[in-house]
């Protein structure tokens, strides 16, 4: 709480980091412990400070029935949202087992997290360093998750579900939004409709974007990010502060505030109307 005093947060939503590696067990039993634990020791830490730290549900996809089980049982706890990983092993987003989750989360109202991370085996063998891993592997999942949760129908099976991307920046979004849309099949893509076959959505990802269902991390430093705002409006855009991690940006609040490129209104969407939008944060618990 410190340090979120000399950083100028109000409110800090906490992930898990242990758990962005994956799997960290091939013991199934003990894999759907450690969710649960994990689940209940956060909602007592949080717990301490409930108007300033808030949390997210941990799920093991591996185990559906168990983390629908979860997902009900934190969102009576106190939980904001869902955490997925973009590939969990070697489960896509889309797959079978994701789809009671999915079900789960839209029937309780807790948006859903996708986050970056350590967990698609066949990228981490191709990537063989700490840093080759960080630098695409670890980035990588999220952009393939977001292909999956559009061209896959996810955004449309669950209209009112709130989705996010969150810690891979936005520098890669107005990238793949136009390469997905050239390879929809839907008219006037720059591809013919047999590549249709493959696009199972009603629409373009950008208008999933427009009418509110999707979010996008950001950092507060990226040079494209006045492009992204110009692109897509400044409504779907989650400030995260990182805080523990060693590699952040410290200050990052104040480093944000002094931009002269972005509008003072854009500021306070991206840092506090957003975030307390995709939660559910009351706006009172939140600064002007």
């Amino acid at each position: 709480l410190e340090q979120l005093d000399r950083e100028n947060i109000a409110v800090q939503v906490i992930y898990p980091t242990m758990f962005l590696s994956y799997p960290i067990t091939y013991d199934r039993d003990l894999a759907v412990a450690m969710m649960r634990a994990y689940n209940s020791w956060i909602a007592d830490l949080a717990s301490q400070a409930p108007d300033r730290l808030k949390w997210v549900t941990l799920v093991d996809p591996v185990d559906p029935r168990a983390s629908v089980d979860e997902i009900k049982r934190t969102k009576q706890m106190g939980s904001v949202a869902v955490m997925l990983l973009g590939i969990t092993g070697d489960i896509r987003i889309d797959d079978p087992p994701m789809e009671p989750i999915w079900a789960a989360a839209n029937e309780v109202g807790l948006p859903v997290a996708v986050h970056t991370g350590h967990s698609f085996r066949a990228l981490g063998n191709v990537n063989d360093t700490h840093h080759d891993k960080t630098a695409i592997s670890f980035w990588l999942t999220v952009q393939f998750a977001f292909h999956r949760v559009i061209s896959k129908g996810i955004a449309d099976r669950y209209p009112n579900l709130r989705i996010a991307f969150l810690e891979a920046g936005c520098s890669w979004v107005p990238g793949l939004v136009e390469r997905i849309a050239d390879y929809s099949g839907l008219p006037g893509a720059r591809a013919g409709t047999d590549f249709r076959r493959g696009y199972n959505a009603k629409y373009l990802p950008k208008e999933y974007i427009q009418r509110g269902q999707i979010y996008f991390g950001f950092e507060v430093d990226e040079k494209l990010l006045p492009f992204a705002i110009e692109e897509f409006g400044d409504g779907c855009w989650l400030y995260g502060s990182d805080i523990p991690h060693g590699d952040r940006l410290y200050g990052a609040v104040d480093v944000f505030l002094q931009r002269k490129d972005i509008s003072e209104e854009s500021k306070h969407r991206l840092l506090i109307d957003n975030n307390a939008c995709f939660y559910g944060i009351e706006a009172s618990h939140l600064p002007e």
